[in-house]
């Protein structure tokens, strides 16, 4: 009997779920298992429809696996197995999803550095009524900020960038298509020409082949020594030792980091005992019920693959995305 997988703990999916997910595919077993290879081997080439992080080996191998569901926006994995790009099955994603959350994140940062938060945080536990210098803080009106990678999520950041006056310069892989809230769109190859307008620069960059170390040494020395950067992306796309270099040097002003190129961030990093540094353990994207949420995505399209008609959010497998 064809088998529609769920690469999660039981308990954990929520009634209306797995009501909608037998409504619309009678004819399916539903498996809802952690660890499928341990649990039950054999029933693993039933397994047509999976949904969830990564699918385990003996999945992915599998010849009956037809579509895949991915519960993130980004596929790394696809890039650490041999021959990823060349599975034979369709993965979708949730692309849209972590719009709001991250969106929510980025400004928490900036704001942070924008209001000096870090500086009253740290003399909170020492009872210090210090206020800080009027040359720390700013303004967000009338500041430029460029994003890398306006996607969906880059979209929404966009928006409420102009929500506070502020020009947007955007970087996409295909520059031809506008944003109506940003100003001025170009590629990756017009990078070093846009970042010395930047006072907040964000990279929402998923990961995928030609953005390693994107942004080193030389484009560091490109960016106003008030510049603030903010990573949500990936962080192979920075080179964090010239960044380090960048922080401390006061070439560039801050960083606001949720990705970094080794995960978790080794405690011999120099990037932890910056006061201009404010570190979140690749948590942007969360939100409760996450697993639910990105679930309704699969949902919608388990309805169109029934019906044998085209899913949305397929990935790009050369692009991981």
């Amino acid at each position: 009997m064809p088998t529609i997988l769920l690469l999660q703990n039981e308990g954990v999916v929520s009634s209306s779920i797995l009501g909608e997910i037998k409504r619309l595919a009678p004819d399916y077993d539903l498996w809802i298992s952690r660890n499928p290879a341990e649990e039950d081997p054999d029933r693993i080439k039933e397994v047509e429809v999976s949904a969830g992080g990564r699918p385990p080996t003996e999945i992915l191998q599998s010849p009956h696996l037809k579509w895949h569901h991915q519960q993130s926006a980004g596929v790394d994995w696809l890039f650490k197995i041999e021959n990823g790009q060349e599975l034979p099955f369709t993965i979708t994603n949730v692309s849209g999803m972590h719009a709001p959350q991250i969106t929510e994140h980025v400004f928490g940062m900036i704001l942070a550095f924008a209001r000096n938060m870090v500086f009253f945080h740290k003399n909170q536990p020492n009872k210090e009524w210090e206020k800080p210098k009027a040359s720390d803080l700013f303004r967000l009106p009338g500041k430029t900020m460029l994003i890398l990678g306006v996607g969906a999520i880059g979209s929404s950041i966009a928006r409420v960038a102009k929500a506070h006056e502020m020009a947007v310069l955007g970087i996409r892989r295909r520059p031809e298509k506008s944003d109506s809230n940003v100003d001025r769109m170009g590629s990756l190859s017009d990078l070093d020409t846009m970042l010395p307008e930047a006072d907040i620069i964000v990279s929402v960059l998923p990961r995928s082949p030609g953005t390693e170390n994107i942004i080193a040494a030389g484009q560091f020395a490109l960016m106003k020594p008030n510049a603030i950067i903010i990573n949500v992306g990936r962080g192979s796309h920075i080179d964090e030792l010239a960044m380090a270099e960048a922080l401390q040097s006061g070439q560039i002003a801050g960083a606001g980091l949720d990705a970094f190129a080794v995960e978790p961030l080794p405690e011999n990093s120099p990037l932890w005992k910056m006061e201009n540094v404010i570190i979140s353990p690749h948590c942007s994207g969360l939100i409760d019920d996450y697993v639910n949420i990105a679930l309704e995505y699969f949902v919608k399209n388990l309805e169109q693959y029934v019906k044998g008609e085209p899913l949305f959010n397929v990935v790009d497998k050369n692009l991981g995305y």
